[in-house]
């Protein structure tokens, strides 16, 4: 994830018609534009992969034996500070700024 420099970029997709209706008939139900439905699925997917690599390391650390208790619950309490974070800001946060949150956690 990289910093929000508050910059925007243009993309261009195809849907099928089907498709392009469905998605302009949930953006007028519950947002004021089609870009910012847009924008909230790709959060969303973004906080959800955050959450896979996070669950992922935990799992390898595990499965390796490389771990002490007590690291793996800071390690998650600092998981969830991010996550929290992520979500409060709209998932803008830098990669660095997770880190810090994650750390932020283990102390």
């Amino acid at each position: 994830m990289e910093a929000n420099d508050g910059r925007m970029a243009t993309m261009n997709i195809s849907l099928p018609e089907a498709l392009r209706r469905f998605v302009e008939s949930r953006a007028t139900q519950r947002y004021g534009s089609v870009s910012e439905y847009i924008r909230d699925l790709v959060r969303e997917d973004e906080r959800r992969a955050l959450a896979e690599k996070a669950d992922a390391a935990s799992v390898h650390g595990l499965e390796n034996g490389q771990f002490d208790r007590a690291a793996v619950k800071d390690a998650i309490e600092g998981i969830r500070r991010a996550r929290g974070e992520v979500a409060a800001r709209g998932a803008t946060m830098s990669r660095d700024e997770i880190r810090s949150a994650i750390n932020h956690g283990r102390r």
